[in-house]
Parts: C-alpha cells; structure tokens; sequence
C-alpha cells in the first residue's frame, strides 16, 4: 500500500495558510486567457490542493464565498477557487517555521 506523500509546494501552501489567514485563492485556469506556461503552473498548483483536500488537510469553500468571488469575476473576468485549512492541518503546520531544501 502507498502512503501519501506531501511535496515541498504543498507544504510551503499548508505553512502559509497555518500562519497567515488560514485561506488561499487559486485563479482557475483558462487555455483563452492563459499562456502555456501559466495554465500549467496553475493546474499544477490546483492538483497540490485538490490532494491535501483528499488527505482532510484543506477544505475547499469556493462555494461558501459565492457574493465575493461574484464581485470579483465582475471586475476581472476570471473564476477563483478558495482553500481553507482545516484544524488537522493548522495542527500540523501552525507555529513552525519549516525550510525546504
């Protein structure tokens, strides 16, 4: 059986959101709005998250900010997805300082 495994970009996600405000938005990528380059890192970021939501690390509440990101869409025209943490997971990254080598 495979363990999960976290990556330095999830772990540096995790750590952020621990000490900083417990939430991140991700832009959701667009092939008609997006360079190549863009919409990778993009997506790529959006599968490091979806994973720590399987693992019960985040929770996403993208539909718990519909009048916000409404507001949002409205001035730029783009679709976000917000990410909160969970307690398991402040527990876990709260109050430590973690490099990455």
């Amino acid at each position: 059986m495979a363990f999960p495994q976290i990556n330095a970009e999830q772990v540096a996600a995790l750590t952020e959101m621990a000490i900083g405000d417990g939430a991140i938005s991700v832009i959701v990528p667009d092939t008609k709005k997006d360079s190549y380059k863009t919409y990778s890192l993009v997506t790529a970021e959006l599968c490091d998250l979806n994973q720590l939501v399987i693992m019960g690390l985040l929770k996403e509440i993208t539909d718990e900010c519909g009048d916000k990101l409404a507001e949002i869409f409205s001035k730029v025209h783009r679709l976000f997805r917000v990410f909160e943490i969970t307690e398991i997971g402040k527990k876990m990254f709260d109050g430590v300082e973690r490099k990455i080598q």
